[in-house]
Order: C-alpha cells, then sequence, then structure tokens
C-alpha cells in the first residue's frame, strides 16, 4: 500500500490531535493552550484521578501574558515619546514663525531705494546691501536717502539667522531630543 502525502499529513495530525486529547483526558498539562476539553473539565478529570488541582499556567499561557504585558510597557512609553515629540514640534513650529514675523518686520522697515529694492546700511554706515546681500557700490550707498530708523545690516543678518537656525532645528530636533534626520542637515547649520 503506497500512501500519498496528503495522507500523510493527515495521520501525522491525527496522531497529534489524539496525544493532546490523551494529555489533557490524563489530566497532564501538555504545555499548550487546551483544544478539547474546557479548563473545568481538565479539573474534574484532575480530581477525579486524584491529581492536584494545576496551579500554574501553561508555558503557552505565560508566554502570551508576558507578551501582551510587554507590548502593553512599549506602547505606553510610544506613546509617551510620541507626546513629547508633538510638544517640541509645536514649540519649534512657534519659534520658527516668530522669527519669521521678525524677518517680515526688519524687511518692512527697511530703506527702499530707487530701484524699489529692500537696502540696509552697515552700523558704521560705510557699506549697504541689498536684501538678498549683494553689496552695493559706494555711489549707490551716498544716493540713497536712508531712513535713520531704518533696521542695520547686521541686525537683519541676527534675525535671518534665527530663522534659519529655527527651521533647521524644527526639521533636524536638535533641542527636543535625539536626531532623526540627520543626514538632510549639515553640521554647522543645524
Amino acid at each position: 500500500m503506497i500512501l500519498t502525502t496528503q495522507e500523510l499529513l493527515a495521520a501525522a495530525r491525527r496522531w497529534k490531535d489524539y496525544s493532546d486529547l490523551m494529555l489533557e483526558l490524563s489530566g497532564l498539562a501538555a504545555g499548550v493552550i487546551p483544544r478539547f476539553l474546557s479548563p473545568k473539565q481538565i479539573e474534574r478529570i484532575r480530581e477525579e484521578a486524584g491529581l492536584p488541582p494545576r496551579t500554574g499556567e501553561t508555558r503557552a499561557e505565560r508566554a502570551w501574558r508576558q507578551y501582551l504585558e510587554l507590548t502593553d510597557s512599549i506602547s505606553r512609553r510610544l506613546a509617551v515619546v510620541q507626546r513629547a515629540i508633538g510638544r517640541a514640534l509645536l514649540k519649534s513650529e512657534r519659534r520658527v514663525q516668530q522669527a519669521q514675523a521678525a524677518l517680515d518686520a526688519t524687511r518692512e522697515g527697511a530703506t527702499v531705494d530707487g530701484k524699489g529694492r529692500r537696502v540696509y546700511r552697515t552700523a558704521d554706515r560705510q557699506r549697504g546691501f541689498t536684501d538678498d546681500g549683494q553689496e552695493l557700490s559706494r555711489e549707490e550707498v551716498k544716493s540713497i536717502s536712508w531712513d535713520p530708523k531704518a533696521p542695520t545690516w547686521e541686525q537683519r543678518q541676527a534675525i535671518a539667522w534665527q530663522a534659519r537656525s529655527g527651521s533647521m532645528r524644527k526639521f533636524c530636533g536638535r533641542r527636543s531630543g535625539p536626531i532623526i534626520i540627520r543626514s538632510a542637515c549639515a553640521p554647522a547649520t543645524c
């Protein structure tokens, strides 16, 4: 008689089922979750056989309980981390918005030359720059009617640096813990 693979697998499954059922009927813990009898039926069989009541859990039950405890602990820690990241991102976003508002206010207060460009004079009043950083010639500096209340080039640079560093900090996470996106930022700017 030649058996096929399916018949061999079915026979192995039947043998495994029979072995598990016999272990459950004998009242011995097989180390797996009972498949055929309820826990009450198993305890009744153990009492009738004179075996002490089962006090512990099976290996499978213990492993499942430990898994649930571990995942619950990890989930709670991840929730705490997620809330901290959210708070840090909100704080960083506020800083970036404040720096951008200060930069916009500085630009609005800048002197406008005859060509419509926003220009800034250095604190020593010797040189001038456009909003995009191009230095003005001496003739251009002399021809502009400078507003005495206008911000200086150094003030504009400081505010622009704050806006840049705030936005880089936002993406690099410099102050809020581990740096997640480090490769996108140059070390000198983050």
